[in-house]
C-alpha cells in the first residue's frame, strides 16, 4: 500500500519501485499457465463459435455447402457481424473470469484479497481520474492516425463499422458487453490476478510491465495492442497507487462504454479540425488526470492531519 506521507515526486518510486512482498513458496508459473489457458481457450472457443455459425447458415441454406465462393463470403460477413463480436467478447470474458477463480480455488487463496477487490486506500476520486486519464489516452491513437492521413487497419478500422452495422438493440448489447462485461473481466484477470500474483514475487514495476504486455498481446492486433500496453501501464500504476482494482475496473468499463457508444452514435469519418481538437483535449485530459492521481496519497495524508 502507498504511504500517504509520500511527496508527489516520491510516489513513482514508492508505488512501482518498491521491493516485492515475497511469499515463501509462491511460484509464478501458475500465472503464465493461466494466461496461456485464457489465450488458447479464447481462440479455440472463438473457432467453435465460427463453426457453429457456419453450421447454422448451412442448415438455413444447404446450397452454401456446394458453393465455396458464396460460403466464403457468408463466413466473412458472419465473422464481422455484431452478434459474432458479442459472442467472442462474452467467450473471452467468461474465460478471463473463470480461470483465475479456478486457480485461486486450487491454491486455496482468499479470492477478494488475492484479486485486490477491497476498498481504496486513497481518495474516492481515483476512479474518476483514472477514467478521464484512460479516455484521454484512448482517443490519442485514433486522432493521430486520422490527422496523419493513415489508415490504421485492423480493429480500429473494422470495429466502428461492425458497431454501426448493428440495429439499436444490437448497439445497446455491444455497449453493455464491450463496456462493463469486458472491462470487469479484463481487469479481474490482468490487474487483479496476474499483476497481483507477479507483484508477490517481483518488483511492482516488473509486474506492471509484464502484465501490460500480456494485456496488449491478448488483443491480437498490431495497433490496438500497442495502445493496450500503454493503457495497461496506466491501469497497473493506478492499481498499485490505490491497492485496489476498483478504479481500474471503473475506468476500463466506462472508457469502453463511451468509446462504443460514440462509434454507434457518431459515425466516422470526422473532420481534421475535430480530430485536432480531440488530440489536444486528449493530451490535456491524460496529463491532468495523471498529475491529480499522483497527488491523491498526499491529499489523503493532509486530510488525515488533525485541525488547528
Amino acid at each position: 500500500m502507498i504511504d500517504p506521507a509520500m511527496e508527489p515526486r516520491e510516489l513513482f518510486s514508492q508505488s512501482l519501485l518498491s521491493r516485492p512482498g515475497k511469499e515463501p513458496g509462491t511460484p509464478v508459473w501458475p500465472v503464465f499457465v493461466a494466461y496461456a489457458a485464457v489465450f488458447t481457450g479464447t481462440l479455440i472457443l472463438g473457432t467453435i463459435l465460427l463453426i457453429a455459425g457456419m453450421a447454422a447458415l448451412i442448415v438455413q441454406d444447404p446450397s452454401l455447402a456446394r458453393n465455396e465462393q458464396a460460403m466464403g463470403r457468408v463466413i466473412e460477413e458472419f465473422a464481422h457481424s455484431p452478434w459474432a463480436l458479442i459472442g467472442s467478447v462474452l467467450i473471452s470474458s467468461a474465460a478471463l473470469i473463470a480461470v483465475p477463480l479456478v486457480v485461486l480455488r486450487l491454491r486455496r487463496k482468499q479470492v477478494r484479497q488475492s484479486l485486490r477487490l477491497d476498498r481504496l486506500h486513497v481518495s474516492s476520486r481515483a476512479p474518476f481520474f483514472a477514467t478521464t486519464g484512460l479516455l484521454g489516452l484512448g482517443q490519442l491513437p485514433e486522432s493521430f492516425w486520422a490527422l496523419m492521413g493513415w489508415s490504421p487497419g485492423g480493429v480500429l478500422e473494422t470495429m466502428p463499422k461492425v458497431i454501426q452495422s448493428a440495429n439499436w438493440s444490437g448497439r445497446i448489447c455491444l455497449i453493455l458487453v464491450i463496456g462493463p462485461v469486458a472491462g470487469f473481466a479484463e481487469e479481474l484477470f490482468f490487474r487483479g490476478f496476474m499483476q497481483t500474483s507477479l507483484r508477490d514475487r517481483w518488483r511492482p514495476w516488473i509486474a506492471v510491465g509484464i502484465t501490460a504486455i500480456a494485456f496488449g498481446l491478448l488483443h491480437l492486433d498490431a495497433v490496438q495492442s500497442v495502445f493496450a500496453v500503454f493503457a495497461g501501464v496506466l491501469l497497473g500504476w493506478v492499481t498499485e497507487l490505490t491497492s485496489s482494482i476498483r478504479p481500474a475496473i471503473t475506468a476500463h468499463a466506462v472508457s469502453n462504454s463511451i468509446g462504443t457508444a460514440a462509434a454507434a452514435i457518431f459515425p466516422a469519418p470526422w473532420s481534421s479540425v475535430a480530430h485536432l481538437w480531440l488530440l489536444v483535449l486528449s493530451l490535456l485530459f491524460a496529463a491532468a488526470s495523471i498529475a491529480v492521481l499522483a497527488r491523491l496519497p498526499r491529499e489523503a495524508r493532509e486530510s488525515a492531519l488533525p485541525g488547528p
